[in-house]
């Protein structure tokens, strides 16, 4: 494996290193996360240190170029770019996602009504078409819990109800289970 970087990020918490080590194993990136003992944090903040390769996969970032590249939320490839998320990226991305994400489902559904699908057919499309919503929902989660304000609070409330909604709908969809 050809490494292209590496970067060594300290956290707040031992919760934060482990939270960066989920979202960056979902995009093909190594990790290695330390959350040290409670005596040993008092001195050292837990730390994560990814590494990328030019061979890792690479989410589709289509959503961002049709929605003008200017969404750091919706540019899924590599590593969330939190320098340039602000609050009024985050209802933009998730409606964007989820209509993406609603639309491709509704076809799943109506797919799997005519045929006897097996665990092996239907996972792997859910999945594909639950990844950017992870994506985008993740990064906010992570957001709303480390840079937590009045604005992205306010964009994380309008926005869960939506992502419930959807979540929902596929766990309860007859057609899938």
């Amino acid at each position: 494996m050809k490494l292209d970087r590496i970067a060594l990020c300290y956290m707040l918490s031992a919760p934060a290193a482990r939270a960066f080590a989920v979202i960056s194993s979902r995009h093909g990136v190594r990790s290695s996360c330390s959350a040290s003992s409670k005596k040993s944090l008092r001195r050292t903040p837990p730390f994560a240190m990814v590494s990328t390769s030019a061979d890792a996969p690479a989410s589709d970032t289509s959503a961002n170029a049709a929605a003008g590249g200017s969404n750091p939320l919706l540019d899924q490839k590599g590593l969330p770019r939190f320098a340039s998320i602000e609050p009024e990226h985050l209802s933009p991305a998730v409606s964007k996602v989820l209509e993406d994400f609603e639309s491709g489902f509704e076809g799943l559904e109506s797919k799997l009504a005519d045929t006897d699908p097996s665990y092996e057919d239907v996972l792997p499309q859910i999945e594909k078409m639950q990844e950017p919503l992870g994506y985008v929902w993740g990064v906010a989660g992570h957001l709303n819990g480390v840079k937590n304000g009045d604005e992205l609070r306010a964009a994380y409330e309008e926005n869960q109800p939506a992502v419930v909604k959807v979540s929902s709908k596929v766990s309860q969809s007859k057609a899938v289970y």
